[in-house]
């Protein structure tokens, strides 16, 4: 029997339990599934970072097409 803790070789859908954790901080801000996905797998930690980020910098994440930026935009616009 091993000692080592469950959580951080877990997998949830596919994703290992830290990246479903991540992807949960993102929930509830407009974003879809994809476009959650997209954004934690590029290394993005919080849903906050998104609104400082100008689109030159956001199309440069690999994944992130005109439907995910236009979620991205208007979730930057709740904010202005």
């Amino acid at each position: 029997m091993s000692n080592r803790s469950s959580l951080p070789g877990r997998r949830v859908h596919g994703f290992s339990a830290a990246v479903f954790l991540q992807c949960k901080l993102f929930r509830g801000r407009g974003l879809s599934d994809r476009t959650i996905e997209r954004l934690v797998e590029s290394g993005m930690d919080a849903p906050e970072r998104l609104l400082f980020m100008e689109e030159r910098a956001l199309e440069k994440i690999p994944g992130i097409g005109k439907p995910a930026m236009v979620e991205i935009k208007a979730y930057q616009e709740k904010f202005k």
